[in-house]
């Protein structure tokens, strides 16, 4: 598998203009206490496209995606399409998308030397902030093999990933980071959810959220994706010194007021 990630990011490094200093960077865990801004992804559900392959053949752009790999190897499906419906096999529902009507499923080219990466990302470069947290996800899925084996890849070397990329004002990519692979290991017929999030750099400019189809082997499957998602990450505020004094004040008036409340009490209990 290692020599196919490296002939991969060379791949990648021709077809994304990857800067010769970029790095591929750990990313960062987001706790509870974090919260979420809103998506600032454009079509993150692939909702403004039409039904069926992509208008593209090598490459293309849509509603806020561009799209490369072979010809027809980027469809947009719904619940109302059909899969497995080539090969001899029997054509079954397509899965229900898990955001909105519409899912994006992608495979292999099936004739690039033995490997190939189909791809979709985001288009325009995002405005970002540098110095603020970001998290990109998507839900990917890939059927049972006895539900619809054509595109099952539980039983290839075919494996789907999500980037976050950080670029600076030229558009030239610093870093990326990406989630967990999606492998054969999870095509059992589920939606699942893939996590990156990083700290943008302080020479930061843009994001770009990329999603990848890879098939070392030339082997069948393909993988959906469907509610993709870019959003800064805000962490709860520390108190700043003048909201600690504040605070102080505060407490300090607050135990003046029960001592002097039980002061007059007790003035008032001896008199009595």
């Amino acid at each position: 598998m290692k020599s196919t990630h490296k002939f991969f990011l060379f791949a990648l490094m021709i077809v994304t203009s990857f800067s010769l200093n970029a790095q591929l960077v750990p990313g960062i865990t987001i706790y509870d206490n974090a919260t979420l801004g809103p998506n600032i992804l454009e079509n993150g559900s692939f909702e403004d496209y039409a039904v069926g392959p992509a208008p593209y053949c090598g490459f293309g752009c849509g509603p806020g995606w561009c799209h490369f790999g072979g010809c027809q190897s980027v469809f947009i499906t719904d619940a109302n399409d059909v899969i497995c419906n080539f090969g001899g096999f029997t054509a079954v529902p397509a899965p229900v998308p898990v955001d909105g009507a519409k899912a994006l499923k992608m495979f292999g080219d099936f004739g690039n030397g033995g490997f190939s990466v189909t791809g979709t990302f985001s288009n325009p470069n995002i405005p970002i902030k540098p110095g603020v947290a970001y998290q990109t996800s998507c839900y990917m899925y890939s059927p049972t093999e006895a539900y619809c084996p054509g595109d099952h890849i539980g039983t290839t070397d075919n494996f789907a990933e999500i980037h976050l990329e950080f670029k600076d004002a030229a558009g030239n990519l610093i870093e990326y980071i990406n989630a967990d692979v999606f492998t054969g290991a999870n095509a059992n017929g589920e939606w699942q959810e893939f996590t990156a999030a990083g700290i943008a750099p302080s020479n930061a400019a843009f994001a770009t959220v990329i999603v990848l189809f890879l098939q070392p082997s030339n082997q069948g499957g393909a993988v959906f994706f469907d509610g993709v998602q870019l959003n800064e990450v805000r962490f709860p505020n520390a108190p700043t010194l003048g909201e600690w004094g504040i605070l102080n004040l505060g407490l300090i008036l607050l135990i003046i007021g029960i001592v002097a409340i039980r002061q007059v009490s007790i003035s008032r209990a001896k008199v009595a």
